[in-house]
């Protein structure tokens, strides 16, 4: 099993750390994460990447928000990205893997045969590029993810 990606970020703050850390609830809310507050200077948010629909974060599993003196810092994990991936290879074979059991079990039914032996395997052939697309989709979900992580931070640093 692959391990989890790591995102870490930090910046600058200029606002107070209490509004910062409000606008990131309020950000990450509306996002469909779960948010909660450990500390004054500290949130820790998990993200279901089913319940995200199709925010930038869906990327992310669990991510830290916290303030380090004046600066913020962000430690996230980013275990949706092969939660996606995995969905975006299995489906399809499982479809494929299905479409050709019903083909064989037509074509290889007592009675007429066709002349093509090899007819079952065309829905495999079928969702063959699905071996090459999703790992593609993975790699740019990681990189939308972790864009998005280091603009809300960028953002939430720069306020004012």
């Amino acid at each position: 099993m692959k391990e989890e990606d790591v995102f870490e970020t930090r910046t600058a703050l200029q606002a107070a750390p209490e509004r910062v850390l409000d606008t990131a609830r309020q950000a990450l809310l509306g996002q469909g994460a779960r948010v909660k507050q450990v500390s004054d200077r500290e949130l820790h948010v998990v993200c279901e990447w089913s319940h995200m629909g199709r925010s930038p974060l869906v990327g992310v599993t669990e991510a830290t928000l916290r303030i380090v003196g004046s600066d913020l810092h962000l430690h996230a994990t980013l275990g949706g990205i092969a939660k996606v991936r995995r969905f975006a290879l299995l489906l399809p074979l499982g479809i494929g893997g299905t479409l050709t059991t019903i083909f064989a079990l037509i074509w290889w039914t007592p009675g007429d045969q066709p002349d093509a032996a090899w007819a079952p395997l065309v829905p495999l052939v079928a969702v063959a590029p699905w071996l090459v697309i999703a790992p593609l989709m993975g790699r740019a979900l990681g990189r939308t993810t972790r864009k998005a992580l280091t603009n809300l931070v960028e953002s939430l640093g720069s306020m004012s």
